[in-house]
């Protein structure tokens, strides 16, 4: 099983305001459903999450590829990236991310 990160750097240059508010949203509501009150030693906060999410590749026109879809396993989220594993290569560098 193979694991990846998407990073920051992997998204548009330029995120709105609103995808900025429900990143922070999310990572509110994840965080609240993960705290244990263990340190944490890694520079940006992470939240776990493990479950099922679908990426969609996208064309180099941007418009997705809905038969292509993969499904993967969430690791962990930040407001740098989220971790997760799969078990076949990625159709492609753009992705869709959904989580169910």
């Amino acid at each position: 099983m193979k694991s990846e990160t998407l990073k920051k750097s992997d998204r548009p240059k330029q995120a709105d305001a609103a995808s900025m508010e429900v990143a922070d949203e999310l990572m509110k509501l994840v965080g609240l459903a993960n705290s244990n009150g263990a340190a944490e030693q890694r520079v940006r906060d992470r939240s776990s999450i493990y479950f099922c999410m679908q990426l969609t590749p996208l064309d180099s026109a941007g418009r997705p590829l809905p038969d292509q879809q993969i499904s993967v396993v969430g690791k962990d989220l930040s407001t740098q990236g989220v971790s997760f594993s799969h078990d076949s290569a990625l159709p492609s560098r753009r992705l869709v991310l959904c989580i169910d």
